[in-house]
């Protein structure tokens, strides 16, 4: 009941503006991922867009662009409603594809090679683009990221 009482509260911090990120961390199997997906409920009963994914490895030498992508585009493959392409970071992708045997859900972006890009603009600026596509929808989206212990 405490972590229910807690996390309604944050949800209503970051609908008035103050934002946090939490990190749950523990030994495996102690129940980490079925309280990630709690929240992702609960989140949902509070009227929040709720994005739930794991995140898949990478190998060490990854680019922090690649992560970022994965981020953004895994956003936006599991929220339950799909941004809009408009003015926004959505109209810069590409194209979309599905890997069977690989692993899941590739993004391509659009990109400016003669410029150099920074993953943390980059994701600040997709981010930002997610939202303003469905903002409009909702008052927060909650974004639940399972086994971040991936992203070394």
């Amino acid at each position: 009941m405490m972590k229910l009482i807690s996390l309604k509260k944050r949800l209503n911090e970051c609908k008035k503006g103050r934002f946090n990120h939490y990190v749950i961390n523990g030994e495996w199997g102690i129940g980490k991922t079925a309280l990630l997906k709690y929240f992702k409920l609960i989140a949902q009963q509070e009227n929040c867009l709720c994005a739930y994914f794991v995140a898949e490895q990478f190998e060490r030498e990854t680019s922090d662009i690649l992560l970022s992508v994965h981020i953004l585009q895994s956003i936006v493959k599991f929220l339950p409603i799909k941004p809009v392409k408009k003015d926004s970071f959505l109209k810069t992708i590409k194209g979309f594809g599905i890997q069977v045997f690989g692993s899941g859900f590739n993004l391509t972006l659009e990109v400016d090679k003669n410029k150099i890009v920074d993953s943390q603009i980059l994701l600040q600026d997709g981010l930002r683009g997610i939202w303003d596509d469905v903002k409009e929808k909702t008052e927060l989206i909650v974004v639940l990221i399972d086994d971040v212990q991936n992203f070394k």
